[in-house]
């Protein structure tokens, strides 16, 4: 529970700012200075008998208030203390209720999932005050965002428009929605309810904190719609808000880190992860597992699939260190880069661990079976899997377009082995037909030279270039080069990172460009292919 109180020197001078209270029945860290600290412990233990009282204040003043040049009257700053303590703990009961409720807060605020639902779920609705069961719901709607639970919107209009007097929580409920649908790569209803919230409260109702979150979802909701240059000033005013030693920047980083990486800037994709990754630790964060991932990730797509393997593993040991199951995306991400390096009994024992986990919900598990049947050359099991997983799960949408895309292309290079030229082409209609629809030109124009790669008849050909010339792929892809190069440019200014001479998307759009079913080499196609792992 959280109290403003007042102090006043031993002239009756009032110390300014008000300083935030919080009192809480659970454990926790001691930031009172021990003077008052341990008057008011044994004054409480004696009144109430209450050992397991803690005091906090909370307040990035507090050192301030205690530097002053008048003395500070603890007589009297206790007296204002107990004051506040003997109105409020009256029924132990519901003031633990309560004091758990703000727990839960912080083990969210820690991102603590697992211990802050267990908590959770011991507290008595009912038996809180009125506005504690207010802020329960809330909680409640946080836990089920986190857990990426199915949310629709109407569930979130019922909960918002409950607290239309209170703009306040209503903020906190657009914004927990928001990253809701953004980490569920919702790809339009993020913007929508942006702009349905810059019509119905102003700006400047925002505090500080709010700011940072605010820039923040705007940046998300903008990179993940492949909107980089928008993304790119948000991130910048959320970075203007944000201290620091504030956690809310180790997750400013990481976007940018995979900015940088997505558009094949990998040195500084690197420095900006390592900046995470040091920031998480500093402040003790238990993210230093995500940390490694995102490092992991940029080793792989860098074509350092040793160093890769290195991190993803180091990842997987932290989770199960620390008794934690991992999720199913660490094991694939392991077998992708053991597929990588041709190590087909540890990618198949990495597969196997994840393939019975129900948070790979995206099909990862379902592609790199394929790519592990496609590079081991068992295609009747290939053609078994995809007619027993692929089809079913097209038809109940579970897949993520990203996904289908390159399961899709796998498909198509299988069947240009076997020689099956018309039903690759139309495998690989499909996988640049997924990537299109979820802006993945780079992947689009990639996998597009496969056609390149194998010798298909000249009909086949002139059938697939139809395709790409319905989507205007080569212009799509060179105003994509020409942007995200730009945008890289952008953030290594801003985080101030050193960008690469060698633009490598416009050296690889230069060198793939003329390539036309009347002038090109497989053999240098392969060459081109192989310097870019995208998987």
């Amino acid at each position: 529970m959280k109290y403003k109180i007042e102090a006043t020197t031993f002239n009756k001078i009032k110390i300014n700012p008000e300083i935030e209270f919080f009192v809480s029945l659970s454990q926790g860290k001691q930031l009172l200075p021990n003077g008052i600290y341990e008057e008011l412990q044994n004054r409480v233990f004696e009144e109430f008998n209450e050992e397991n009282l803690n005091f906090y204040i909370i307040s990035k003043d507090i050192e301030g208030l205690l530097k002053i040049n008048t003395t500070i009257n603890f007589r009297s700053f206790t007296d204002i203390i107990y004051s506040e303590l003997s109105s409020i703990i009256k029924n132990s009961k519901i003031n633990s209720l309560n004091a758990n409720l703000q727990r839960v807060v912080a083990l969210l605020d820690e991102k603590k999932l697992t211990q802050a639902t267990t908590l959770f779920q011991t507290i008595d609705k009912s038996s809180l005050s009125k506005y504690n069961q207010d802020e329960y719901e809330i909680i409640e709607f946080r836990i089920l965002a986190l857990e990426k639970k199915n949310i629709d919107i109407e569930q979130f209009y019922k909960l918002k428009n409950k607290f239309e007097n209170n703009p306040i929580k209503a903020i906190e409920i657009y914004f927990i929605y928001i990253k809701y649908l953004e980490d569920i790569r919702d790809e339009s209803k993020p913007n929508k309810l942006i702009e349905e919230f810059d019509l119905k409260y102003p700006y400047n109702l925002l505090t500080s904190n709010n700011k940072q979150v605010y820039h923040y979802l705007k940046g998300r909701s903008n990179y993940l719609r492949g909107e980089f240059l928008v993304a790119l000033k948000e991130l910048s005013k959320s970075k203007e808000f944000i201290n620091d030693n504030d956690k809310l920047l180790s997750d400013v980083y990481n976007t940018t880190a995979n900015s940088f990486s997505d558009n094949l800037f990998f040195d500084e994709a690197l420095e900006i992860a390592q900046k995470s990754r040091d920031l998480r630790n500093k402040l003790h964060l238990p993210q230093e597992k995500e940390s490694v991932s995102l490092l992991a990730g940029i080793y792989f797509k860098s074509g350092n699939f040793t160093k890769a393997l290195e991190y993803y593993e180091k990842a997987l040991s932290m989770y199960l260190e620390e008794n934690i199951q991992p999720e199913a995306r660490i094991y694939n991400y392991c077998a992708k880069a053991s597929l990588m390096l041709n190590n087909f009994d540890k990618a198949l024992k990495y597969l196997n661990l994840s393939k019975d986990l129900k948070d790979d919900k995206k099909g990862f598990n379902t592609l790199y079976f394929y790519l592990y049947y496609f590079k081991t050359k068992d295609f009747k099991s290939l053609k078994e899997y995809f007619e027993e997983t692929l089809v079913e799960n097209i038809s109940s949408k579970n897949f993520d377009k990203f996904v289908l895309g390159w399961c899709y292309a796998i498909l198509s290079q299988w069947k240009f082995k076997e020689q099956e030229y018309s039903k690759g082409v139309d495998f690989l209609y499909k996988s640049v037909d997924y990537f299109i629809k979820d802006k993945y030109i780079l992947e689009a124009f990639y996998v597009s030279l496969f056609v390149y790669k194998y010798d298909i008849g000249e009909e086949n050909i002139d059938a697939f270039l139809d395709l790409i010339d319905n989507f205007e792929l080569n212009k799509e892809f060179e105003e994509y080069v020409e942007k995200h190069i730009n945008i890289s440019k952008d953030y290594s200014t801003i985080f101030e990172s050193k960008i690469s001479e060698k633009h490598i998307l416009s050296s690889f759009f230069e060198e793939t460009y003329n390539i036309t079913p009347y002038s090109f080499n497989t053999e240098e196609v392969d060459e081109i292919l192989n310097r870019f792992c995208l998987l």
